[in-house]
């Protein structure tokens, strides 16, 4: 216990902000966060009509189990159990970090930024996905680190990339993760590529098989409700016109009444009686066939929104904080906030979170381009390839383990692999600051991790001018 006294101490303290931001700030839903508040009210009372399947019911579904054990809908409720998860991806954070760094300085280090980013204090008080998705995808970063995965190993995936895509429906896409991560773990240098690929291959296909089991209630229950095959949600096609068309030059959400509509896309919408606008599964394929068909059309277009998308995502800093996490009608509190020394602490700090993420995204990229370079050269340098013999064992040192020091190579594979997966999702979908909420831990790795190779490096430096 004592031995791991100063990683529960910032844990503890971790735990601590996260309750009193809840306890203390006032907020109450808007937006999505309202939807995904009503529904979890809707499905913790009696039968209602309330149809589900226009967006995941994984975090509504969780937390109306609390609301029918406490028999309250109390909005504290809601905190409370965020504040519970919250708790729990702390300590799930604190397990990936004993697997990933081998010198406690720098696991101290990565525990003490994710207990005491903003982003993942402010959010115990709002009512969404954004907390049980990043307490289920450290679950699944944590099983996919673990020794040499067995047969077994698909089942807890399989079964976690369910649930995850009960509440975001994108990870459905899981198996691709699985098979990349899984490929790239199991490199072998003198193995067989197609042996390896083979492996790969059969590992993302069980982990795919019992992930759409896992949902498949979900289907079964959509199918009955539409006579249409939806896998969790039918909101997809949507959204992807919203963020798709001539009148979207921001890469963000607009209003679906801003956007101009054809004759002949209006005339498919009559035809199934649907009112341009109206969120229903029958109109999911024309949404989407028209933002394909406008995405090929405007390919250069698409491409500037695709890059605005991911600037509005993982550049935007903490902006969506005040948006999303204090939104309250108190008239005490709005007082509060109309005073000029509180508007002048808010540009402050929202500075200081800009300043904050930005850096930590920043040094993740810089840290991944400066290693794939280093890489690069040390296999088109055959004298890099052993670098020298160590003075204690007498044993030589390769270049692969010198560009990963102190560092277990899953890190680099886990983080450029999820980090590439959302990068790819929101450059096609939509980009906002929140969105980036469930990535922020891996640039977290990815900022210490580059922190431990210039350290490294510059150790080594100083090992070469000594030397006679």
């Amino acid at each position: 216990m004592r031995l791991w006294r100063w990683e529960f101490m910032m844990i503890g303290i971790g735990i601590a902000l996260r309750f009193i931001w809840a306890k203390l700030i006032p907020n109450i839903p808007v937006s999505d966060f309202k939807y995904y508040y009503d529904m979890a009210v809707n499905l913790a009372g009696p039968p209602k009509d309330w149809v589900l399947g226009y967006v995941g019911p994984g975090s509504s579904f969780v937390l109306s189990l609390f609301f029918r054990l406490f028999e309250s809908t109390d909005l504290w409720i809601a905190k409370a159990v965020n504040v519970g998860i919250s708790s729990l991806s702390l300590i799930l954070f604190h397990l990936l970090c004993t697997r990933l760094f081998k010198r406690r300085s720098d696991h101290r280090m990565a525990l003490l930024l994710f207990a005491l980013l903003p982003n993942y204090i402010a959010y115990n008080s709002t009512v969404g996905t954004e907390i049980f998705t990043l307490f289920l995808m450290l679950l699944l970063v944590l099983l996919q680190t673990v020794e040499y995965p067995r047969m077994w190993h698909v089942i807890p995936l399989g079964i976690l990339a369910g649930i995850a895509s009960l509440t975001k429906p994108y990870f459905m896409a899981f198996p691709v993760i699985a098979f990349a991560v899984f490929w790239l773990r199991s490199y072998d240098p003198n193995g067989k590529l197609i042996v390896r690929f083979l492996r790969s291959g059969v590992h993302a296909v069980l982990v795919g098989i019992i992930m759409f089991a896992t949902i498949s209630p979900m289907t079964i229950y959509n199918y009955n409700e539409w006579k249409m095959i939806i896998p969790v949600s039918f909101n997809g096609g949507y959204n992807l016109y919203l963020n798709n068309n001539d009148a979207n030059h921001i890469g963000r959400y607009i209003s679906i009444e801003q956007i101009p509509t054809s004759a002949t896309f209006q005339a498919k919408l009559d035809e199934l009686g649907i009112k341009y606008g109206a969120i229903d599964p029958r109109a999911e394929k024309i949404y989407r066939d028209e933002a394909i068909h406008w995405i090929a059309n405007h390919p250069f277009q698409f491409l500037g929104l695709g890059g605005l998308r991911i600037l509005n995502t993982f550049f935007a800093g903490g902006n969506d904080i005040s948006n999303w996490t204090y939104q309250t009608n108190d008239p005490q509190f709005k007082e509060l906030m109309s005073h000029t020394w509180f508007i002048a602490l808010k540009l402050v700090a929202g500075l200081l979170v800009d300043i904050m993420l930005f850096f930590i995204v920043i040094f993740t990229i810089v840290g991944g381009i400066w290693l794939l370079v280093r890489k690069i050269r040390s296999k088109r340098d055959p004298e890099q390839a052993i670098i020298e013999p160590n003075t204690e064992t007498q044993s030589l040192v390769t270049a692969r383990q010198q560009l990963l020091p102190n560092i277990d190579r899953m890190l680099y594979i886990v983080v450029w692999v999820y980090i590439g997966f959302f990068s790819s999702l929101f450059f096609v979908f939509e980009g906002q600051p929140r969105y980036n909420y469930p990535t922020l831990f891996l640039f977290i790795l990815g900022t210490v991790a580059t922190f431990r190779l210039l350290r490294e490096r510059d150790r080594r430096k100083r090992v070469k001018g000594s030397k006679p």
